[in-house]
């Protein structure tokens, strides 16, 4: 995909960025734009095409690019269209053979970016660790896990008002009890906190390690103690 490329799905998007940097073994992410100037995320599968379920152990059905196969993104979609946490799923199309997929787009950095660019001021930092533990809640508690916890799977947004807003994005691994290979691999059923608590901490060796865990690498590499992951305990109350 190049920039200034025009992608036609239900409707016309120009590619104006990159904000992956080299090609990614997955999907490489573009920003790009509608007529009106809205911007959006452009996920391009370039590689190899996206599958429902690549089951690696048993009761399990991690497998990459998930979010990009017709099914999974049609339940995502649903999901997105009705919980407002959740990230947009917008459109999917081919282009030039390869699956694309549009997303809603978050304006801001990576909870870790964001951390160490305002490390020096303890309660920006605070404010961005009790809004993670409150999205996490809310997500929790309405019965969706990340499935691939890290922090870079977080972005801070800064909202009009000068508030943070913490959204996870990359829904890849997304669980929850009403989809298909949740249902088939027992995700809920067999142990309702299972995937719920590998977002927090995963000691799996798939994907993230959790974000409680990153937030303790973090405050490790930083110098602060215990502060960040005890702040987190606090406000993650379900």
């Amino acid at each position: 995909m190049k920039i200034g490329e025009i992608l036609t799905g239900n409707k016309k998007y120009t590619v104006t960025k990159k904000v992956t940097p080299g090609d990614r073994p997955n999907a490489n992410i573009y920003l790009c734009a509608d007529s009106n100037g809205q911007e959006y995320i452009a996920k391009h599968f370039y590689k190899q095409r996206p599958m429902p379920n690549v089951a690696y152990g048993k009761k399990n059905h991690y497998g990459r690019r998930r979010d990009g196969s017709r099914s999974i993104f049609a339940e995502i979609q649903a999901k997105s269209n009705t919980y407002d946490f959740l990230i947009n799923h917008l459109d999917r199309f081919k282009h030039n053979g390869k699956w694309v997929i549009i997303l809603q787009y978050i304006k801001g950095y990576t909870f870790d970016d964001f951390i160490k660019r305002n490390k020096s001021d303890l309660l920006i930092v605070k404010s961005a660790v009790v809004e993670l533990a409150k999205t996490l809640v809310i997500w929790h508690n309405n019965e969706f896990a990340h499935g691939d916890p890290h922090l870079d799977n977080c972005m801070i947004q800064q909202t009009d008002s000068g508030d943070l807003k913490v959204w996870l994005i990359d829904y890849c691994q997304l669980h929850h009890k009403d989809f298909r290979y949740c249902q088939k691999y027992e995700c809920f059923r067999s142990n309702k906190e299972r995937r719920i608590k590998e977002d927090l901490i995963n000691n799996t060796g798939h994907f993230g390690k959790g974000f409680r865990t990153g937030l303790v690498e973090l405050e490790n590499e930083l110098g602060f103690g215990n502060v960040l992951s005890e702040l987190f305990d606090m406000h993650y109350i379900r």
